[in-house]
Order: structure tokens, then C-alpha cells, then sequence
């Protein structure tokens, strides 16, 4: 998935999601990805029910992780896994 330069991206089941995910344990906006000044990469669950995650830990509602490169973002209990490339 090209995420490019967007300031901000929502994974989600919603029609109006810029990365549409449409399993059935995911919010309709479920995580956003969120490109800072400095070029960093973060991750925000969006207070989904069924959780984000990134290389298998949680993260906390509205809560920003910082990306590296490889890491691993799932979203709720689907087995699709979003590898984190191109940051350097």
C-alpha cells in the first residue's frame, strides 16, 4: 500500500477511508498514519474496538508510536500485516 506524502492516512472499513480495510473486527476509522514535519511516521489507533498493533503490542487509544522501518502494523483480528518500508 503507497501511503506517500499525506499528512494523515485512516485504515478503516469506512467509504471514505484513504486505505480501506474491509475485515470484519475493524472500526470504520480504525488507525491513522500520521507523517510528522520531521519525517517521521506514526501510528494512532482511533479508539477501534478491536485494537491496532504494531509488531504485536497494542497500542493505546489516540496514542502516537513512532514507525521504523520493518515494523509490522495489524489492524483488529485480521491476519493482513502492513510492512513498514521506505523511511530512510
Amino acid at each position: 500500500v503507497e501511503v506517500g506524502h499525506a499528512p494523515v492516512a485512516v485504515f478503516g472499513r469506512s467509504v471514505t477511508a484513504d486505505l480501506p480495510c474491509e475485515h470484519a473486527s475493524v472500526s470504520r476509522a480504525h488507525c491513522a498514519l500520521v507523517h510528522h514535519a520531521s519525517g517521521a511516521l506514526y501510528a494512532v489507533d482511533l479508539s477501534s474496538t478491536h485494537g491496532s498493533f504494531v509488531n504485536g503490542q497494542r497500542l493505546l487509544p489516540h496514542a502516537e508510536v513512532r514507525l521504523r522501518e520493518g515494523d509490522r502494523l495489524t489492524l483488529g483480528a485480521s491476519t493482513r500485516e502492513y510492512v513498514i518500508l521506505g523511511l530512510g
